[in-house]
């Protein structure tokens, strides 16, 4: 049985994980649930969005290419704060298509500006 610390929508992370948090010589379904086990979980997730938040221009075309739909699924399950994160790296197509000089767009004007009139 596989145990997963991280949402379904970052299932393309696979990883070992070592904590001194973690009781050694106890079997994961044990820790599964507890309260260290949720906090590894936020702290991760998080760590994971802002790692990405920082890759270089070219890397980050790269990653979204891969996995963009899986970010835009996160926006849906995540928390509130995890949901902030993920807009700053979401991106969408300009209609027409954009030209090489004009890249793709994140939502993060469209947002603020519903904030404001909300």
């Amino acid at each position: 049985r596989e145990f997963t610390l991280l949402p379904p929508w970052l299932s393309f992370i696979h990883g070992v994980i070592d904590s001194e948090d973690l009781p050694r010589h106890s079997r994961p379904d044990s820790i599964q649930g507890t309260k260290i086990w949720r906090v590894l979980a936020r702290l991760f997730t998080k760590k994971i969005l802002q790692t990405v938040e920082e890759l270089p221009p070219e890397d980050f075309q790269r990653f979204y290419s891969l996995y963009g739909p899986n970010l835009k699924e996160g926006v849906q399950d995540a928390s509130p704060l995890n949901r902030k994160l993920i807009l700053r790296l979401l991106r969408y197509d300009l209609y027409p298509p954009p030209t090489k000089m004009e890249p793709t767009v994140t939502p993060t004007p469209t947002t603020a500006h519903q904030q404001v009139n909300a």
